[in-house]
């Protein structure tokens, strides 16, 4: 009797985009009702917050291992150097063959059935010399984020390893993504991690006791640092309530200040009234899945960024303003405009099938058949 199939999933870690959208389709793809046997998380800065978000399980195990480069930003801002990149990209060029290497000595030696990759390039190209399926699951491939960043050479580089993936798993603001899946692909709704309603009320009591207060969620993420943040002019207005992860290094008064062990930023995102935020996927699908409007800072160099607000603007009220706009506003009517607008998702996503439903079910579905073929 064959074994139950083994899975190795790959995710990127710049920032922990990449891995709190995987972290939500891991936890509905390791319900026994799937039937998958074991699973190996590789990833490299973020894999300590995966492993913290995850119950502990014995069909569970972690490899630390960074195969991505991700953005490299301007020192204080959040655009792209495309110099810095450029060197960058040269660099890791040079590594890639020993790394494509590396990975498939891995998996001959685990013996897996599957790689998933959110969105690795290496290991896609490692499955397909082995003949093992993959399947790539992201709204962007690192190809085409720096599409208009980087050389011909290196532009061709990366396309080639996403032209080897088996299936692609194409999410909201990838619709532009060339066919990537040489035998097939499925389109997805958002998806987050799942709110947990006691907690999101005990942090809306917590942080708006009396009832009088907007709460604004403000990400910018683990990977972008602004050092004029302090020069926002509405965090000083007594009205507002913003909650800011542990890394944005601002307090005040009206500024909460995320746990750095926190994990689950999904039940803050379902507190507020309104997400400011970079055009980040999963900030942007904890707001849409939980009826935010979206307020979303402009980023210059960022092809995925115009791809998630045209996304978003489809499912849910969104705007978009620069950071230098939005670092001197001071009148707070911007904010309650975008609250009395505010309306309801124009897609029912509740009433639909999950994301990582669909997901969950699509890999099973394609382990039955390549196992059985």
């Amino acid at each position: 009797m064959r074994s139950k199939p083994k899975l190795i999933f790959y995710i990127s870690d710049y920032g922990y985009g990449h891995a709190t959208r995987s972290i939500a389709l891991i936890r509905e793809l390791m319900l026994p009702k799937y039937g998958i046997g074991h699973l190996t998380i590789c990833s490299g800065k973020a894999l300590t917050f995966i492993q913290d978000s995850l119950p502990c399980d014995h069909r569970i195990d972690y490899r630390e291992l960074s195969l991505d480069l991700g953005y490299v930003h301007e020192t204080g801002s959040m655009d792209l150097s495309l110099d810095l990149l450029q060197e960058r990209y040269e660099y890791l060029q040079c590594s890639f063959s020993d790394m494509v290497s590396g990975e498939r000595d891995f998996l001959v030696s685990k013996q897996f059935d599957m790689v998933l990759s959110d969105i690795s390039p290496a290991p896609l190209l490692a499955a397909s010399q082995l003949k093992i399926v993959s399947v790539g699951i992201s709204n962007f491939t690192w190809y085409t984020a720096y599409e208009e960043a980087l050389n011909s050479e290196l532009i061709h580089f990366l396309e080639s390893c996403y032209r080897c993936m088996d299936y692609f798993v194409r999410l909201p603001g990838g619709n532009s993504e060339p066919a990537w899946g040489r035998c097939g692909e499925i389109s997805v709704d958002f998806y987050c991690r799942s709110v947990d309603p006691i907690e999101e009320k005990r942090i809306r009591a917590q942080l708006d006791p009396f009832h009088n207060k907007t709460v604004v969620f403000f990400g910018l993420g683990m990977g972008i640092e602004l050092t004029d943040l302090p020069n926002m002019k509405l965090l000083k207005n007594e009205n507002f309530i913003f909650i800011v992860s542990s890394n944005m290094g601002i307090s005040g008064p009206n500024i909460f200040n995320i746990d750095r062990d926190y994990t689950e930023t999904q039940n803050f995102v379902a507190a507020s009234d309104i997400v400011l935020s970079k055009p980040g996927w999963s900030t942007v699908s904890e707001a849409i899945v939980s009826h935010k409007p979206l307020i979303l800072l402009e980023r210059e160099n960022m092809p995925e960024d115009r791809k998630t607000i045209d996304a978003a603007r489809l499912v849910t009220n969104t705007v978009t303003i620069s950071w230098n706009e939005l670092r001197d506003m001071e009148d707070p009517k911007f904010y309650y405009r975008m609250l009395k607008s505010r309306q309801r998702n124009f897609l029912p996503l509740d009433m639909k099938k999950s994301g990582v439903e669909v997901i969950s079910e699509f890999v099973t579905n394609l382990l039955s058949f390549h196992i059985t073929t």
